[in-house]
């Protein structure tokens, strides 16, 4: 049986806040209070899907 697909999707779940990191350290992105938000509500969403499974 091949893990890849279970691992990615996992990794997946981090990926939009990964994409955030990566603009504001290469290009100097500015972000709003909305977009911050966000990115923390995606964090502890995925973090409880973890811890309930």
């Amino acid at each position: 049986m091949c893990a890849g697909p279970v691992l990615r999707g996992r990794g997946g779940l981090s990926s939009p806040l990964l994409a955030l990191v990566w603009a504001w350290l290469l290009v100097g992105e500015r972000f709003g209070l909305v977009t911050e938000v966000g990115a923390v509500a995606v964090l502890v969403c995925a973090a409880l899907t973890q811890r309930l499974r």
